[in-house]
């Protein structure tokens, strides 16, 4: 695993390549008159630009993220969906993690209901 400083250092780089990259993509794609744009284009060379800049940085963006995980974590994501991706190692941590606070959750409340029996066993021995 990678320390948090390097790991930081890594996605503080990779935005400046991110936007670096996009600029590139959409300063490179080349032109179209008026009438020679692509209709998804909606025959604006500069709404083509726009979009392959775009298109570029968000493949890009897909890129990277796998990779700093990759680096950062040493894992794969097991799941791509509409959501993002899904790491198997970070589910279990949050399960991990939800157990532990339930279990403390318990022990306050076990620890809770003896103080509050403590404090009736005093309010009579006051009276």
């Amino acid at each position: 695993m990678i320390e948090g400083d390097l790991v930081k250092i890594w996605i503080r780089l990779s935005s400046v390549l991110l936007i670096a990259a996009g600029v590139l993509a959409a300063l490179q794609s080349p032109e179209c008159t008026l009438g020679s744009c692509p209709g998804y284009a909606l025959t604006s060379p500069w709404i083509l630009r726009a979009e392959r800049g775009l298109a570029a940085v968000l493949i890009i963006l897909i890129v990277l993220t796998i990779l700093i995980r990759v680096v950062g974590e040493g894992e794969l994501p097991d799941q791509i969906g509409r959501e993002g991706f899904g790491w198997k190692r970070t589910t279990q941590v949050v399960n991990e993690n939800v157990a532990n606070l339930l279990k403390s959750v318990e022990s306050l409340n076990d620890d809770f209901v003896a103080l509050k029996s403590e404090v009736s066993e005093l309010k009579k021995k006051v009276n």
